[in-house]
């Protein structure tokens, strides 16, 4: 059965809000989550979600956790298996920015409003999103990067 409005309400914010735990099973299991959620909803109530779900897979991509940034990877396999390139549109040029707002800085630091990702963790985001869709990213970003 496909989750209900109400469900997606209450769950979808509380993982969201879970990302930030310093505990990284708890992110992980947010990025399962995440996934189970997309599964099991229909591509119209996740159209109201897909603001917050991109920036979630965004933001655990870059976790400090391998294990987090695997579950956020498996994630982002869900959420490109629903809408497609938009999934490549909105996470990669994003993920590209922080690792450009990451030459020169140091993590933590603030740079453009953002806090700064440790140019590695932005990196192995990326490393997991090629993993699985090499083939439809890297024409896209290669350009990006030269």
């Amino acid at each position: 059965t496909k989750m209900g409005v109400a469900v997606l309400k209450t769950i979808v914010p509380l993982l969201q809000s879970r990302l930030q735990s310093d505990d990284e099973a708890t992110r992980r299991g947010v990025c399962l989550g995440l996934r189970e959620v997309m599964r099991s909803t229909s591509r119209k109530r996740l159209a109201e979600y897909m603001p917050e779900l991109i920036s979630a897979v965004r933001d655990a991509l870059c976790d400090e956790a391998e294990v987090v940034r695997s579950a956020a990877g498996e994630a982002f396999q869900t959420l490109h298996s629903i809408v497609q390139q938009d999934a490549i549109d909105a996470i990669v040029p994003a993920l590209v920015g922080k690792l450009a707002k990451a030459g020169g800085a140091h993590a933590g630091d603030v740079k453009d409003g953002e806090v700064v990702v440790d140019s590695e963790l932005v990196l192995g985001g990326i490393q997991q999103i090629l993993k699985s869709h090499s083939r439809l990213v890297l024409p896209f970003l290669i350009p990006m990067l030269s």
